[in-house]
């Protein structure tokens, strides 16, 4: 049975691949690894992005119920308002 350290399973996190790759003694061309690089870089740039649109959506989502909240407090306040007043006229 194999004892596996720490740190590989730091390294397998990272990449299961390039783990494995090492594990097995395969040998990756400089070509392959530049390949790998710019894609794992696209990937992360593509989850950064997708990050800070849910961010934004969320941020969104909170103003409009502030924006909702706001305008059904100016609602009852109109009606609340507009019923003494009517209520006074019919007195006089």
């Amino acid at each position: 049975m194999r004892i596996v350290r720490a740190s590989e399973i730091s390294e397998f996190e990272f990449c299961s691949l390039k783990w494995y790759y090492r594990v097995k003694g395969i040998k990756v061309s400089k070509e392959r690894e530049a390949e790998r690089t710019s894609a794992f870089e696209r990937g992360e740039a593509m989850h950064r992005r997708m990050g800070e649109s849910i961010v934004k959506t969320h941020r969104s989502a909170s103003t409009l119920k502030y924006l909702i909240l706001i305008l059904i407090i100016i609602l009852l306040v109109t009606l609340w308002i507009s019923g003494i007043f009517t209520f006074l006229l019919q007195l006089l």
